[in-house]
């Protein structure tokens, strides 16, 4: 489940605005990312087509409720549109507990906005991100 829903994000932020163009064909230059764009793309296009949404959505919004264990993927592909729900996931686990992340260890989730910027290839965790604030 976890590797579903981290394919999932990585296409959908992945095949966002054009300026992240150098973004994306940077990251499939590493073979965990690659695969996982080309073996998850087809069925996140499908199901875009299904909820009458347009691929790739320029603009994402992830937001995620600790408290319920549920993170929410909504889109949109211009900055007048509304946002729309794309899916909805169960969170298999956690770390942590509740409250904001402080530092880096303390296996807090992070709260609040955030930008991703990269792709961890290696990662124990499929493909996990590197994150900054705005």
């Amino acid at each position: 489940m976890k590797r579903i829903i981290a394919s999932a994000l990585l296409l959908l932020i992945m095949g966002g605005a054009k300026a992240q163009q150098s973004f994306l064909e940077n990251q499939k230059l590493f073979p965990r990312v690659g695969v996982a764009y080309r073996e998850r793309e087809e069925a996140l296009k499908s199901e875009f087509a299904k909820k009458g949404l347009t691929y790739p959505a320029k603009y994402i919004y992830v937001r995620s409720f600790k408290l319920d264990s549920e993170m929410e993927v909504w889109v949109k592909n211009s900055v007048t549109d509304t946002f729309r729900l794309f899916k909805s996931y169960r969170v298999c686990s956690l770390s942590g507990k509740m409250g904001p992340k402080r530092k880096e260890g303390d296996r807090q989730v992070p709260e609040g906005f955030y930008y991703i910027n990269d792709f961890n290839p290696n990662s124990n965790y499929h493909l996990s991100h590197g994150h900054q604030l705005p």
